[in-house]
């Protein structure tokens, strides 16, 4: 798991097969005052004036929130997280990742591209552009999920860092 502090911030790149991140932000905030941020940061019920940047729900000691998009996404993270006291403020231990139907979804066709690879492979005759196709099909099965989940889940960890650092320096 990685680990954010206020000062300085460091990320350590990790490689995941499915879109998946788990970090934590540490911060010399109470719980209470976390709590206040956050509910500065969540709007509970979706609305297309909101000002907010994340909407979900927020429970005493946990959350679970979703980046607010202009449009329908289905490939925005479900940002789940806790918050731990601690000696010297708090520990928010987050974890993003897709919705359940995403992986499904994903995995169906990661499935199908691999037998069709497979398939192609085994038959003994299988031409090179053949070969090339059904490489390409797994590659991007797998490719153009992981980054539509990579970017907007890379700016919803880098917003919630900004966030709670603001308010640590304050």
């Amino acid at each position: 798991m990685k680990s954010y502090h206020p000062i300085p911030i460091t990320y350590k790149l990790e490689f995941h097969v499915l879109p998946f991140d788990s970090f934590s932000i540490h911060t010399r905030l109470s719980l209470e005052e976390v709590r206040l941020v956050m509910d500065g940061l969540v709007e509970r019920n979706l609305s297309l004036e909101s000002r907010k940047l994340f909407h979900g729900t927020l429970g005493y000691s946990s959350f679970t929130i979703f980046p607010i998009s202009g449009a329908r996404n289905s490939f925005l993270p479900r940002i789940k997280g806790d918050i731990a006291r601690k000696e010297e403020g708090c520990v928010i231990r987050i974890t993003a990742q897709p919705y359940p139907f995403f992986l499904i979804f994903m995995g169906v066709w990661l499935t199908l591209a691999l037998f069709f690879c497979l398939g192609i492979l085994f038959s003994g005759q299988a031409p090179l552009h053949a070969i090339f196709t059904a490489v390409l099909v797994l590659l991007m099965g797998w490719l153009f999920p992981s980054f539509c989940f990579w970017i907007p889940e890379s700016r919803a960890r880098a917003l919630l860092i900004k966030w709670f650092q603001n308010y640590d320096r304050g």
